[in-house]
């Protein structure tokens, strides 16, 4: 599900000094509610992903999930995106530049970021480890294609999650995980449960 309003900071006769805009993409894996700048843009009352238009600026963002309200500032800028995660492990959010021409090399891989939520994990990623702190974010570049992951208990002992990790070609993949949870995704990709 994708909508696009355009949320002006307010009411004006006059048309903005630029049509240029900046991009807001919620992508809930549980119901929310989206209110910019305390206009409600959206009700979703099941998992979905949608997508606004808004002037550039400063913005504060409230979402809400099970009836608690979550507060986060925004600053957007003109032909940026910031994308936000709301799962149920908790929410997260980045500020993604606008994509400028990519070279060759850039334009095979997709950029994968790796959030926790709680305390830190452990990933096995194909043949490399990475670990994350509490709340920590890693950001790594892979190629198109299927990767192997799995996600532990921080000293590596208890397997929480074991799958293929399915990047596909586009902007970019968060990777949302957390302890006793199987990864969230938002972007382009996919995890597939099972495997050795």
């Amino acid at each position: 599900m994708h909508i696009l309003p355009l949320l002006a900071l307010a009411a004006s006769a006059e048309p903005p000094p630029s049509t240029e805009t900046a991009t807001l993409v919620v992508d809930s894996k549980v119901p929310a509610e989206v209110l910019v700048d305390g206009q409600k843009l959206a009700q979703l009352w099941a998992p979905g992903e949608v997508a606004f238009q808004i002037i550039p600026g400063a913005h504060a963002l409230r979402l809400y999930t099970n009836g608690d309200a979550s507060d986060f500032p925004l600053v957007l800028a003109a032909g940026g995106e910031v994308r936000v995660m709301v799962g149920r492990t908790g929410i997260s959010l980045d500020d993604s530049a606008d994509p400028t021409a990519a070279s060759d090399d850039e334009a095979q891989t997709v950029p994968v970021e790796f959030r926790t939520m709680g305390r830190g994990v452990q990933l096995r990623l194909d043949r490399q480890r990475i670990t994350l702190t509490e709340g920590e974010r890693k950001s790594v570049e892979l190629a198109p294609g299927n990767h192997r992951l799995s996600v532990r208990s921080q000293d590596g002992t208890v397997i929480w999650a074991n799958g293929t990790l399915e990047v596909q070609r586009g902007a970019s993949l968060v990777v949302q995980v957390a302890e006793g949870r199987m990864p969230e995704l938002s972007g382009s990709g996919r995890f597939h449960a099972g495997g050795g």
